[in-house]
């Protein structure tokens, strides 16, 4: 099968969009949801980034993943899209109701890197989903992301304010509000994945750990800070969610 192909990734927060042309390098962008009208008004007002109109008007098939339903009937329309469910991807003991996105990046990092896999997805949720050797489904966890995090303190409280995060860990023992917050996300965050990864490890000592989504960069440079002993076993992919994708096409 051809690999020029226009990838889409609907994620809860964004559009994730990736081109390959014929097995090349990708080119990926990430851009708002649509908040309203179809994809074709989105193309007649340029709300998409000039290669992505350019692909669409040319009809290239487009293939998507969803986990924001609303967002997926924008899409739906177009003349060759293809939807990617959970039920077309070849991982065994997938639950009914498993995000397709977690599905797509474990079975994406198990491809690149091998199983057994565990992948951290940091995005609006944070993720951790994990494959034994067989690639049939070993567990995972769920909580709140980074930024949702910041965001739920500062609109469910009174007094709390919305917290930017910074380019270094922040101080531990902090002496300000602001600070504070910060410092009680990140380190029971960072220590959160150390123990799941430890356990990961200790459970599978050839293991892979990936870590993806749109925080994985400020994750990965704060936990090689706190936890460097640790941190060489963390490789870092944004985009291991369209190689999942692509697994599942050429399976077809």
């Amino acid at each position: 099968m051809s690999r020029e192909q226009l990838y889409l990734m609907i994620g809860n927060s964004r559009l994730h969009w990736a081109w390959y042309d014929n097995g090349a390098s990708g080119q990926f962008w990430h851009t708002p949801h649509l908040t309203q009208g179809s994809w074709s008004e989105a193309l007649a007002r340029k709300y998409l980034p000039i290669e992505i109109q350019h692909y669409l008007r040319a009809r290239y098939s487009l293939w998507i993943a969803s986990v924001v339903p609303e967002q997926t009937q924008v899409w739906q329309d177009y003349p060759l899209s293809k939807m990617i469910t959970l039920t077309q991807i070849p991982l065994r003991g997938l639950y009914a109701g498993m995000g397709v996105d977690r599905a797509l990046a474990s079975l994406g990092a198990g491809q690149q890197f091998g199983f057994p896999c565990l992948v951290i997805d940091a995005g609006t949720a944070l993720t951790l989903t994990a494959f034994d050797p067989q690639q049939h489904f070993w567990g995972g966890a769920i909580l709140p992301g980074i930024q949702l995090q910041f965001r739920m303190l500062s609109q469910k409280t009174s007094a709390l304010p919305l917290v930017e995060t910074g380019h270094s860990l922040p101080q531990r023992w902090a002496k300000s509000t602001s600070t504070a917050i910060a410092s009680g996300i990140f380190y029971t965050l960072l220590a959160g994945i150390r123990d799941y990864m430890e356990n990961w490890l200790t459970l599978f000592t050839d293991g892979t750990v990936t870590i993806t989504g749109g925080d994985a960069d400020l994750l990965i440079q704060y936990f090689a800070a706190q936890y460097p002993e640790l941190s060489p076993r963390l490789i870092c992919d944004r985009n291991i969610i369209f190689s999942g994708m692509r697994a599942v096409i050429d399976n077809k």
